[in-house]
């Protein structure tokens, strides 16, 4: 009977241990569920944080450009007027030089019809003469190249390396390689200066029928660029920021390219083009397709593939809601396979 009394006991201490049990890990799991809701809305939070700040820097960078260009556009009309000033005082020198010129010539005739003698020009008269001679017989742009010339040749002068002979592959190793900041800026400058030579020249040469396939970003970044004054392509930027974007474009097929584009819309596949920005140039860049595989570029390996412009080439900083934050950026890179991105060894100082 005792035995029996402690069996039962032992069975109810043991469903007592089993329901204590199972309210633990009710409790925990109810702490962890409670911790993964807070720990969703912190980071909710914190990109919906990191997203008014990223509009709040891209109204900031457009009220930038828009300043810039009002003093631009001030600054080109002073100088306009200043040109057109100078211009009509040549004019006015010329006309007075070539007026002088043909009253000495008249008064030379009218000496020799009345056997007159008349002095000779003064060496002043000599000298303006000249001049007028060779104001006639300079070409309308050579000032203009002088001045090309010593604007180009005060450049030059304040580079502080010469890369123009370098090799592309001296070039792209110093660049995975250099530990030297302002080397390796100048080396990405010449790179990417070299890419866009490079293909300027390969557009210029191709078929247009080909030109579609072979485009490294979507039309609106690429014209972005030929908008872009050349003054405004001045402005500093952070090297070492990593900055990521998204934008959507429509490729037309092979056979619309063909056909000369005459097939209706529906040739026309939408897609999404990603870059990541190192500092001013592309270190990682994505094209997905509706129907074929996503294309995976990396600087250092697919270059002449790549997007060639700089950060402030592309206006991709005043498109609203073109950048993207750190993680939808990875999410999508790995989710198609996409490598962890490395950063060059001297930014690893």
């Amino acid at each position: 009977m005792n035995q029996l009394q402690k069996k039962v006991q032992e069975q109810k201490n043991a469903e007592e241990q089993e329901r204590l049990r199972k309210i633990q890990e009710e409790m925990e799991k109810e702490k962890r569920r409670k911790e993964e809701e807070e720990r969703r809305k912190r980071e909710e939070e914190e990109n919906r944080r990191r997203k008014i700040e990223m509009e709040a820097r891209r109204k900031a960078e457009e009220e930038e450009r828009r300043r810039q260009e009002e003093e631009d556009k001030k600054a080109a009309a002073i100088l306009q007027a200043q040109l057109e000033k100078e211009a009509l005082e040549n004019t006015r020198y010329r006309e007075q030089l070539e007026q002088e010129r043909r009253d000495h010539e008249l008064a030379l005739r009218l000496a020799q019809e009345t056997n007159d003698q008349l002095e000779e020009m003064s060496p002043q008269d000599n000298r303006s003469r000249s001049a007028c001679t060779e104001i006639r017989s300079l070409p309308p742009n050579k000032l203009n190249r002088s001045e090309l010339v010593r604007s180009v040749q005060a450049a030059q002068g304040k580079q502080k390396y010469d890369l123009s002979k370098w090799k592309y592959s001296e070039l792209r190793d110093t660049i995975n390689t250099s530990c030297d900041i302002e080397l390796l800026e100048a080396c990405r400058i010449e790179f990417h200066r070299r890419l866009k030579v490079y293909h300027a020249w390969k557009a210029k040469n191709k078929r247009k029928t080909t030109m579609d396939e072979n485009e490294r970003a979507p039309r609106s970044v690429m014209d972005a660029a030929t908008r872009v004054p050349r003054a405004a392509v001045k402005t500093p930027i952070n090297i070492t920021s990593q900055r990521y974007f998204r934008i959507p474009f429509v490729r037309s097929t092979a056979a619309n390219n063909l056909t000369g584009g005459n097939e209706s819309t529906s040739g026309n596949k939408r897609g999404w083009w990603y870059a990541h920005f190192d500092g001013q140039y592309v270190a990682r860049q994505m094209e997905l397709h509706p129907e074929k595989p996503a294309i995976l570029l990396v600087a250092g390996v697919d270059d002449m593939q790549m997007c060639e412009l700089s950060l402030d080439e592309t206006g991709l900083t005043r498109k609203r809601g073109a950048e993207i934050l750190e993680h939808e950026f990875n999410r999508e890179w790995e989710r198609h396979g996409g490598k962890e991105y490395v950063a060059p060894a001297n930014r690893k100082k």
